[in-house]
This record gives C-alpha cells, sequence and structure tokens, in this order.
C-alpha cells in the first residue's frame, strides 16, 4: 500500500552532491507493528527500463515502524 505524500515531496531533484535535510510527515491510515515504511531514491541520468515502463531505483531506504494512536488523536509520524 502506497501512502500520498504533499505535492511539494512527490518529487524532489537533488543535484551531484546536494543535500535535501526536511522533516516528512507521514500519516498511516491504521495502527500496526513492524510495518515497512520505504523511500526510494532514482537517478534521472540513468534510467533502465526493465519491464513496461519500470525503472528500478537507484537506492532505497526503509524504515520498520510501529503505529499507534496518539492520545491527541495525531496519529502522524514524523521522520527526520
Amino acid at each position: 500500500m502506497s501512502l500520498p505524500l504533499p505535492p511539494d515531496h512527490q518529487y524532489i531533484n537533488l543535484e551531484d552532491n546536494e543535500t535535501w535535510e526536511k522533516a516528512v510527515t507521514i500519516t498511516p491510515p491504521f495502527e500496526g507493528k513492524n510495518m515497512l515504511l520505504g523511500f526510494s531514491l532514482y537517478n534521472e541520468n540513468e534510467k533502465k527500463i526493465v519491464k513496461g515502463e519500470i525503472c528500478p531505483p537507484y537506492r532505497d531506504l526503509n524504515l520498520w515502524i510501529n503505529v499507534s494512536q496518539n492520545l491527541s488523536e495525531d496519529t502522524s509520524i514524523i521522520v527526520e
């Protein structure tokens, strides 16, 4: 299942050796333990089409998270 990101976080373009550091707020629609949160990084200069129009990522970041309802009714997770 993919979670929607805000429009300003859906496509981020970085130059060589450039760093992007900004908080990303993701609100899962359900609670759970040991859930996988993944981010995929793509290199625009190395687009390789495998099948159809699928381009494999340059790198992946996978985080295992636990989601539970917060007493403030805010179930957001902030990954920094």
